[in-house]
């Protein structure tokens, strides 16, 4: 009997791999877990405060011992330590969980069961003792604890898997065959090294299924979208979104790389063209959000969208026909620095693994590109649908870049506003 293994959207899978093989532990759940279980579960309560009493040690012992390292929060020290044979996570935090076990295991042993509301606090310190057991050289034990002069000050333990590349073979393994497709799976040796696969891997790559008209891709390299740049980004911006919306009013996404930008273009948009409704994806978003925005895209509408690339409606939402005409999007997606992507890169520096790229392409730009590809891919779904795509950085034209495009792009580059709008209404038939 042949088993074989079918991966979809396998972009994702490193990402998902390196969260399942983390874990995280922090002070406040757990405080609130030993007051659950007040009156009721006292042996349990008394084991889940001496977990408490042990993060708060740890913390101690490290502040006598070493000095933090700078953290992207605010009132935050960090401390970071690289796994080995001789360096593990703290004994006394792995003691007192264990506790907490025996005391859940006794519980059932007499036909009694903890408290429902600490379910998923008992699954996180369940995953906290799994992981324990697996990290390796490509896991980091980052401990986290706020500064601020308050009573009950919060302390988190967490063990970072940087590569799940090792634990992937070790899945493949039990499977005579293994495919794993995607739209975005590119360059190859950047997806072997983080999937785990042997490097005689076949690696296939089909041609677009649409025909090169359906899709006009053009590349604006007038706009610096950039951290330190965005301030002067956004006339320019308002102005490439209001050509590409006039050009052919229908339903068009703007793709922003974060929040903040986005509410500052949005601002600006509104000051210029008040007469074009706008739609902003919303942080924190439940279900029925997220769908009452989606129904604004829908035939016949004209919808104008700003959201966040990588984000919900950006990857895996068919905007089918005339439910998205056009998608701008602003910047090469580069997931946002913070200390533990600087850990990944750093990981992948010191491996030296030149084949791939180096530790920023491994963490920061193929990923980003990734996230760039998914969402042009939202445009164009069906045979029938015809639609543009605005790039809107100079680092697309970049060598680098330009290596990751589809084959099937055909680009045009546009150095100015008034020469996009030239391409555009030629696209559209409208000059």
């Amino acid at each position: 009997m042949c088993r074989a293994l079918l991966v979809d959207e396998a972009h994702n899978l490193s990402d998902r791999a390196r969260s399942m093989y983390t874990a995280l532990l922090n002070r406040a759940d757990s405080r609130r877990a030993a007051a659950a279980c007040k009156g009721s579960h006292p042996a349990l309560q008394r084991s889940i405060q001496s977990l408490v009493r042990a993060l708060g040690n740890w913390v101690v012992q490290l502040r006598e011992r070493k000095t933090p390292q700078k953290s992207s929060s605010e009132n935050t020290d960090l401390w970071v330590a690289t796994l080995s044979d001789t360096e593990r996570p703290p004994e006394a935090i792995t003691r007192a969980a264990l506790k907490v076990v025996a005391a859940v295991t006794q519980l059932w042993e007499q036909s009694q069961a903890p408290p429902e509301s600490i379910g998923d606090w008992l699954k996180a310190l369940y995953r906290y003792l799994c992981i324990e057991q697996l990290a390796s050289q490509d896991h980091r034990c980052l401990t986290r604890a706020e500064t601020r002069d308050t009573h009950w000050r919060e302390q988190q333990l967490k063990l970072l898997c940087l590569n799940a590349a090792h634990f992937l073979q070790q899945c493949f393994r039990q499977f005579h065959a293994v495919i794993a497709f995607s739209a975005t799976l590119r360059p190859a040796a950047y997806i072997y090294g983080q999937l785990g696969l042997q490097a005689q891997t076949p690696y296939l790559q089909l041609p677009s299924p649409f025909r090169l008209e359906q899709l006009g891709v053009y590349l604006c390299p007038y706009v610096d979208t950039r951290y330190r740049a965005r301030h002067r980004a956004s006339d320019a911006l308002v102005d490439m979104v209001a050509r590409v919306y006039h050009s052919r009013p229908g339903n068009y996404l703007v793709f922003f790389p974060s929040y903040q930008f986005l509410r500052q273009v949005a601002k600006r948009f509104a000051e210029r063209f008040a007469e074009i409704p706008l739609l902003q994806q919303q942080p924190g978003a439940d279900d029925s959000e997220r769908a009452a925005f989606l129904e604004h895209f829908s035939e016949g509408r004209r919808s104008l969208g700003f959201a966040i690339m990588g984000g919900v409606f950006g990857e895996g939402v068919d905007y089918v026909g005339e439910q998205l005409v056009g998608a701008i999007l602003v910047g090469v997606g580069l997931p946002q620095m913070n200390e533990e992507q600087e850990l990944l890169r750093q990981a992948f520096d010191n491996a030296g693994n030149s084949s791939a790229g180096d530790g920023f392409d491994i963490a920061y730009r193929y990923p980003g590109m990734t996230r760039v590809l998914q969402t042009a891919g939202r445009v164009i779904r069906t045979e029938s649908d015809r639609g543009v795509v605005i790039l809107a950085d100079y680092r697309f034209a970049d060598p680098f870049y330009r290596a990751l495009h589809p084959q099937h792009w055909q680009l045009h580059t546009c150095r100015s506003g008034e020469a996009l709008s030239r391409e555009l209404n030629h696209f559209w038939g409208t000059e």
